[in-house]
């Protein structure tokens, strides 16, 4: 569980980090996970730089102003991919939260299927990403992710797909 203060400390620190590293846009990887019978957020997944951070939505107690400022600012770049019905989901969730400038990176994709595992491969150069930490595995996908405790396999998976929705997001930072 994330606990408010834990979120205010990583949203600090990251803009603490990207201040310092004067960038041309603040991009952040986010992911969501859902629950499928109500299509509501469990899990909201947040990367930057190689700081990665799991809210378990659905057992956070509150969420702190500072996490809904952060999200809806227009000078933040939330990417992922295949990601087009994240913002519904989490104005679904219990703590109905916003996304002000989402972008889908499976649209700027040029060539063959936009996968998580293709995107990856392509413009990564990660061939051997394993099976069970792309979108493609379902046991994963359709797991239990608004448990109290979330198993090895789903806090991996939601780390890396975090983590490479941002290093993809990054490549194409010129295009958005």
């Amino acid at each position: 569980m994330s606990s408010p203060r834990m979120i205010k400390r990583w949203i600090h620190r990251s803009w603490s980090i990207y201040k310092r590293s004067r960038g041309d846009g603040f991009i952040v990887g986010l992911v969501v996970q859902w629950t499928p019978s109500t299509n509501e957020a469990s899990t909201l997944q947040l990367c930057f730089g190689t700081h990665c951070l799991v809210i378990q939505l659905s057992h956070t107690p509150s969420i702190p102003d500072v996490l809904r400022r952060f999200l809806l600012d227009e000078n933040v770049r939330f990417v992922g991919i295949w990601n087009r019905s994240d913002n519904e989901r989490l104005l679904n969730s219990n703590h109905k939260l916003s996304i002000g400038n989402l972008i889908n990176m499976s649209d700027y994709a040029i060539t063959g299927k936009p996968s998580m595992k293709n995107l990856t491969r392509l413009f990564l150069g990660y061939d051997g990403v394993p099976k069970h930490h792309i979108w493609s595995n379902y046991d994963i996908l359709r797991s239990n992710w608004s448990a109290r405790n979330l198993s090895i396999q789903q806090i991996e998976h939601a780390v890396v797909v975090a983590y490479v929705s941002l290093r993809v997001g990054m490549r194409f930072r010129q295009r958005f």
